[in-house]
């Protein structure tokens, strides 16, 4: 099968993603061509862009490879993870009101773009003040009173405000490939000091909520973030295809979702292994009796000769182009010839 790898571009790599490295490796063995492309260093026509891939993988959040997989996605390309969910989880408005629609514990949320108007709020509980589309904790402030929120500066855009959940200043963070859910416990990141994670069991109520999530988003590579509150698990972010650094097998976890896919006649598969429509936030939810992912047939692990796919994968992405070094992967972008996406 042919695969394209939607990769973002980052110019500081602390230290290569083992796990997509493996996983690239992985794929290779079983017999899958892979494309890697990273959009900021393409040339294309947008008009003439098309699916010519069995399947897409989507594991940059940068708008570039969103608006681009968009236009695949409305030619009916096979994306995983989809990409209306993708694009939802990219605004947080959108994912905190389907969260709360959708029955999972998350925070009263607020939106606003004149921080002034949340004096009466601020007076009764401390909030957190996030970029709407915002990541990786960027630009997110606590604010515990009135006179907090007067030294914050106006924001360029709207914000998101979200009632500050009392914890103990530390995340769970799941990490989800299909029905498998694994935890691990880290140091907030709205603390100063950050640490390592430290790998948790999940309990049944909290994997719940995590293969929920995904039923809501039509997602089956991602990750939820949980905070402990006074009152049981709150939901504090959802992402898509995360690092899954930590993660012992994780690669091979994940090429068996990718050929679970492969081996489904169409449609896109929901938290729990389902073909299903793309049709925006997910619906279906896992029928009693169904087999799971783990119960379906085995996967061919053919053992073909291995190319060297990538020789420098960086946190979750990939370093700049100096210091990729793909042999036997091609970057031209899927649905256009080499003349029209010319690689730099």
């Amino acid at each position: 099968m042919k695969l394209y790898v939607m990769l973002a571009f980052r110019r500081v790599a602390p230290a290569p993603n083992e796990v997509l490295v493996e996983l690239f490796e992985t794929l290779a063995r079983r017999g899958h061509t892979l494309e890697i492309g990273i959009a900021e260093e393409l040339i294309m026509s947008p008009q003439l862009l098309q699916p010519k891939h069995d399947l897409y993988l989507l594991k940059s959040h940068a708008p570039l490879w969103l608006s681009l997989a968009g236009i695949l996605h409305a030619q009916g390309a096979r994306l995983l993870n989809p990409f209306l969910g993708c694009r939802a989880l990219q605004d947080k408005l959108l994912t905190a009101r389907a969260l709360r629609e959708g029955g999972i514990p998350a925070p009263v949320s607020w939106v606003t773009g004149d921080l002034q108007r949340l004096q009466a709020i601020a007076a009764e509980h401390p909030l957190i003040i996030k970029p709407f589309d915002g990541r990786r904790a960027e630009g997110i402030r606590v604010v515990r009173n009135p006179l907090e929120l007067a030294g914050v500066p106006e924001p360029e855009r709207p914000v998101l405000v979200q009632q500050f959940v009392p914890n103990d200043g530390m995340d769970l963070k799941l990490y989800v490939v299909g029905s498998e859910v694994f935890g691990v416990r880290k140091p907030s990141p709205l603390l100063r000091e950050r640490g390592p994670g430290e790998r948790c069991a999940v309990n049944e109520s909290v994997r719940k909520i995590a293969l929920r999530c995904g039923e809501l988003f039509n997602l089956s590579l991602y990750g939820v973030d949980l905070v402990e509150g006074p009152d049981g698990p709150v939901v504090v972010d959802v992402n898509y295809f995360p690092s899954y650094r930590t993660i012992p097998g994780a690669a091979a976890l994940i090429a068996d979702r990718i050929d679970l896919m492969l081996r489904t006649t169409g449609g896109t598969l929901n938290g729990r292994g389902r073909p299903q429509t793309d049709d925006g936030y997910g619906s279906a939810i896992w029928p009693a009796g169904e087999v799971s992912p783990r119960d379906a047939a085995p996967v061919d692990r053919g053992r073909a000769p291995l190319p060297a796919v990538v020789a420098q994968v960086s946190s979750g992405d990939v370093k700049p182009r100096e210091k990729l070094r793909p042999v036997a992967v091609s970057r031209t972008l899927a649905g256009a010839s080499p003349s029209d996406c010319p690689v730099p």
